[in-house]
């Protein structure tokens, strides 16, 4: 049996990092073809292709420098997710989810209050409701946040014969 010659596939090292970002802005391919006409030439990076929707990307350098070249082209790296919140009752339970939500690297903008937290970033719906209850509170079901300022019903009164 031959040994098959390997010696020209890029291989990751340790320090690359292969992601697969979420893109807005792009309408077609030809967007899709300035992404990685953008993203190819940095220095770092092994394979890149890209969508109008996402970008895949195999880097050993900063995220930053990849999401800088798209932005540079007037896209936008990343989606905005918004959820309704519980549970949060003042101005420090606001800053310690932002502070939680500030630590992740997959976190580019929080805008926090508390009734809801807007989210830019890598981050899907269910990455934000564990990060809300890891820190204590909860994100309502969407239809329970409907009613969430229906917390007591009024009393019903039979009318006297």
């Amino acid at each position: 049996m031959a040994l098959q010659d390997v010696s020209t596939s890029p291989i990751p090292t340790a320090e690359s990092t292969f992601r697969t970002l979420p893109l807005q802005g792009l309408n077609c391919m030809g967007c899709a073809r300035k992404v990685i006409a953008a993203v190819e030439p940095i220095s770092g990076v092994t394979t890149v292709d890209a969508t109008p929707t996402s970008l895949t990307v195999n880097a050993d350098v900063p995220l930053s420098d990849i999401i800088n070249a798209v932005e540079s082209l007037g896209y936008r790296v990343g989606q905005t997710v918004t959820v309704p919140l519980a549970g949060l009752s003042c101005g420090r339970c606001v800053a310690k989810l932002t502070t939680a939500f500030e630590q992740s690297q997959d976190v580019f903008h929080a805008d926090i209050s508390k009734t809801e937290a807007s989210i830019t970033g890598l981050l899907d719906r269910a990455k934000i409701t564990a990060i809300v209850e890891a820190t204590g509170y909860q994100v309502p079901d969407e239809s329970e946040s409907d009613r969430s300022g229906l917390w007591m019903r009024l009393p019903t009164f039979k009318m006297p014969p």
